[in-house]
């Protein structure tokens, strides 16, 4: 709430999740980590992983794909500066995309148990995640920038519900424009490839 409402007042750090338990404590799934650092994006906070989950090269199968998801999820920022770092977040359009089941572990002392020997007593809590995140904010020229992110390492669809009364142009991440297909009932519907990142200019 601090974020959405301060954002252009307070440039913030979004932390990836489960930062506070130290080396003892538990990762949650790759696919949730990589979902905190979309949401880092949508709300326009600068990401801050611990750098050792983040490899430039090499990792396990946790690293690599989290690592992918943080250098895919950090181009947009030299792009698109105006909106999300100097912009005023506003409501974002209405968003329509599948879920996926994932975990994480929360410390349970009176049910939970170590996963390894000297660990903390954890139980898994199992739950879903929208696989496609989004977030929009206002320039100082009035226009709506906004970022539409795949959080998952699968390709996925999403259909963005548009004003009708704006005009729209569809971004790559490095800025590029894209050939987008707007629909007659004001849909935009996309095509996401892993970790793909789409930025919409609304004037």
């Amino acid at each position: 709430l601090f974020s959405y409402l301060y954002h252009d007042y307070v440039t913030m750090i979004g932390a990836a999740c489960v930062q506070g338990q130290g080396k003892l404590g538990t990762r949650p799934d790759y696919l949730l980590r990589c979902r905190i650092l979309a949401n880092n994006l949508t709300r326009g906070l600068i990401p801050g992983p611990f750098m050792h989950d983040v490899p430039l090269t090499g990792g396990d199968k946790w690293r690599r794909p989290v690592a992918a998801a943080y250098r895919s999820f950090c181009r947009p920022y030299a792009q698109f500066p105006q909106y999300l770092l100097l912009g005023k977040t506003c409501r974002p359009p209405r968003l329509e995309c599948e879920s996926v089941p994932t975990f994480y572990y929360r410390q349970d002392q009176a049910k939970g148990k170590p996963l390894r020997p000297g660990g903390p007593p954890v139980r898994k809590i199992e739950t879903s995640l929208e696989t496609v995140a989004t977030g929009s904010f206002t320039a100082a020229d009035g226009s709506v920038g906004t970022v539409i992110v795949n959080a998952t390492d699968q390709p996925r669809q999403a259909v963005v519900h548009l004003e009708p009364r704006r005009t729209h142009a569809l971004h790559g991440a490095d800025g590029t424009p894209l050939v987008s297909k707007f629909g007659r009932d004001g849909q935009l519907s996309l095509d996401l490839e892993p970790f793909g990142v789409r930025f919409l200019i609304s004037r």
